[in-house]
C-alpha cells in the first residue's frame, strides 16, 4: 500500500475522527492481559471492544495456526505480525473478522450485542502485545465501516483509528522488534517494523494525540480543583447549620432575657420545629449534585466535545444551585446575628471552640 501521507493529512484525519469518536487516554495493556494470561481469549477481545465503543457480541472460533485465510468466505481478513516469546516476530498469527452488510451505526443501540463472528488461530496465545494491537487495528475496521466512512478501507486512517481510541501507546510499544545476530567477531541488528504508518508518521501521531489527551486532562484537573471550593462552601453551610442550633439552645436556657420586640418575633419563628430543615436538606441535595459531578468528571476517559458541553453545562447547573444555597444561608447568617445580640462572651467562646473541635473530627 502507497505511503505517501503529509503531517498535514494526518492531523487532519485525527481530528476528523475526534469529531466523530473523540479521544481516548491510553488503554492499560496489562489491565487487558488478565484475562490473556487466563487464556480467555474471547474476554480479552472484549475489552478490546469496550474501549473502542464497540458494545459488540464477540463469537470467537479458533483456526490452525498453519491456517491461510481468504476473502471468499465472507470475513475481511488480515495477518497478525509475526512474533516471538516477547509478542514480537517470528511466527505468524491468522485473525479474521467478518464485517455484515447489516452493520448498525455506531452508537446505535442496535449495535448492542450485534453478533460479529472473528477467527484466531490456535497459537494466538502466546503473543498478546501483537495480538491487542493488531486486533485493535481489525476492529477499527468495523467502526469505519458502521460508520460508512469512505476511508473504511484504508489502512493508514484504521491504525489512527485504533491510535485516538486509546491503544496508540500498546501501538508504540508493539510496532518495532530489534533482533541482534552475534557473530564470532561482530554482531548484526535487525529492525522489524509493524504496522502502516512510518516511524516519522507514527511519532507525529503519537506527539498530536498525546497533546491533545494533555490538553483535556488539564481541563479535568482545573475542573476538580474548582470543586474543592464547593466542599469547602458544603463544610461551611453545614457548619453554619450547627452553629445556628448551639446559639438557638444557649438562648433557651435562658427566658429572662429581654428581647427587643422585632427579635422577640422573629426568635419565635426560629423555635419552631424544622426551621432548618429545608437548608438541611437544600445542603444535602447540593453534595449529591456535587459528588455526581465530581464522579462524572474523574471517571471520564473518552474525551469529545459532548464531554466538553456536558462538563460545562453542569458546573453551570452546580454553580446556580450553590448561589440560591449561599442566598437561603444569608437568612440564617442575619438570624445568628440576631441570637449572637443576646449571647455572653463566656458562651460565644464556649460555641466557637465545640464548633472548632467539631471541624476537626
Amino acid at each position: 500500500m502507497e505511503n505517501n501521507l503529509t503531517n498535514e493529512y494526518i492531523d487532519t484525519a485525527i481530528e476528523e475522527l475526534i469529531s466523530l469518536l473523540g479521544i481516548r487516554e491510553s488503554v492499560l495493556i496489562e489491565k487487558i492481559k488478565i484475562p490473556y494470561r487466563r487464556e480467555d481469549i474471547k474476554e480479552c477481545v472484549k475489552d478490546i471492544t469496550y474501549h473502542l465503543g464497540l458494545p459488540i457480541e464477540i463469537n470467537l472460533s479458533y483456526v490452525s495456526k498453519n491456517y491461510t485465510p481468504n476473502n471468499n468466505d465472507g470475513f475481511n481478513s488480515q495477518n497478525l505480525v509475526k512474533t516471538d516469546y516477547r509478542g514480537r516476530g517470528n511466527e505468524g498469527i491468522v485473525a479474521q473478522i467478518s464485517i455484515p452488510s447489516n452493520l448498525p451505526m455506531y452508537g446505535s443501540p442496535n449495535l448492542k450485542n450485534f453478533p460479529i463472528n472473528i477467527r484466531v488461530s490456535e497459537n494466538c496465545a502466546e503473543y498478546p502485545d501483537s495480538f491487542i494491537s493488531v486486533m485493535a487495528h481489525e476492529l477499527s475496521h468495523i467502526i469505519l465501516y458502521s460508520l460508512l466512512h469512505k476511508n473504511k478501507d484504508n489502512e493508514f486512517y484504521t491504525d489512527l483509528t485504533a491510535m485516538v481510541l486509546g491503544f496508540s501507546g500498546i501501538m508504540e510499544y508493539g510496532r518495532k522488534n530489534v533482533e541482534v545476530e552475534r557473530g564470532f567477531e561482530s554482531k548484526t541488528i535487525h529492525t522489524t517494523t509493524y504496522g502502516y504508518l512510518s516511524d516519522e508518521q507514527f511519532n507525529h501521531a503519537l506527539n498530536k494525540i498525546n497533546h491533545l489527551i494533555n490538553k483535556y486532562q488539564k481541563l479535568k484537573k482545573k475542573t476538580l480543583r474548582e470543586t474543592e471550593n464547593l466542599k469547602s462552601k458544603l463544610l461551611f453551610y453545614n457548619k453554619t447549620i450547627l452553629k445556628f442550633e448551639k446559639y438557638l439552645k444557649n438562648i433557651g436556657k435562658y427566658h429572662n432575657k429581654n428581647f427587643e420586640k422585632s427579635d422577640e418575633l422573629k426568635i419565635m419563628l426560629m423555635n419552631q420545629i424544622g426551621y432548618t430543615d429545608q437548608l438541611s436538606i437544600a445542603t444535602k441535595d447540593n453534595n449529591e449534585k456535587l459528588v455526581n459531578f465530581i464522579e462524572f468528571v474523574t471517571k471520564a476517559e473518552l474525551y469529545s466535545n459532548n464531554y466538553i458541553v456536558k462538563t460545562k453545562k453542569l458546573e453551570e447547573d452546580l454553580k446556580i444551585s450553590f448561589q440560591n444555597l449561599n442566598n437561603k444561608f444569608s437568612f440564617l447568617n442575619e438570624d445568628i446575628q440576631i441570637l449572637k445580640k443576646y449571647t455572653g462572651l463566656f458562651n460565644r467562646i464556649k460555641i466557637f471552640v465545640l464548633l472548632f473541635l467539631s471541624s476537626t473530627e
